[in-house]
């Protein structure tokens, strides 16, 4: 499936998830990343490991499942955060595809850190209507863009792989997207926001999250 990477090894996991690993011997290299998918198995699934651009040392893992749960796939995201081998990691949906040169946007974004420190970094997703998140003009008391639900999305987050700091997880509910970056144990709200568009998401923005923009802070 991951056509493109001549030297792409597979290993077969629990749970039923598959890892396709680069160069696997460069593992602790500080900006190696796991790409994580929880799929169905769509057809779109393809277009979404195609565009994805492995460096050296990163891996993807892929959740398959005849009949997810119903948890939007965060069941299969919790299930996969303890396989991730890579310095940092970051989710995708399979009907989403990064564009072109996301890799080198991240690993920007890793060697940039503001402060010196890893923190969990935020780029902008776009949706096939033409919607934008995060939303520029939706900022809290502070200046910085708004952590609130319908202003974020799963794809949108590159988090460093430092177990003690990930929180509980996903929850299993629609928001638990939201509920995963607000669980992070770093200091409150100290998120690394990146101005570029990493993702296209392969829907439009759902009825909730238009509304959810809409709230006042």
């Amino acid at each position: 499936m991951i056509t493109k990477h001549v030297h792409t090894i597979t290993e077969p996991l629990k749970h039923g998830i598959t890892r396709f690993c680069q160069w696997p011997d460069r593992f602790n290299h500080r900006t190696s990343i796991t790409y994580m998918i929880a799929t169905t198995n769509r057809p779109s699934l393809a277009k979404t490991l195609e565009s994805i651009e492995l460096r050296a040392g990163d891996e993807i893992l892929v959740n398959w499942r005849e009949v997810p749960p119903n948890t939007w796939g965060h069941t299969e995201r919790n299930e996969m955060i303890p396989l991730a081998r890579c310095a940092w990691f970051c989710f995708i949906d399979d009907d989403d595809w990064y564009l072109p040169g996301h890799r080198a946007i991240q690993q920007d974004a890793m060697e940039t850190q503001p402060g010196g420190r890893d923190v969990p970094t935020i780029f902008k997703m776009r949706f096939l209507g033409g919607k934008v998140l995060y939303d520029d003009t939706k900022l809290d008391k502070h200046g910085r863009p708004d952590l609130v639900c319908g202003n974020i999305g799963t794809p949108m987050f590159l988090i460093p792989n430092v177990p003690n700091m990930l929180g509980a997880g996903f929850a299993e509910r629609y928001i638990g997207d939201y509920d995963f970056i607000n669980g992070v144990r770093w200091p409150r709200r100290q998120f690394y926001w990146r101005p570029e568009v990493l993702i296209q998401n392969g829907n439009d923005i759902c009825p909730a999250a238009q509304r959810d923009l809409k709230r006042k802070p």
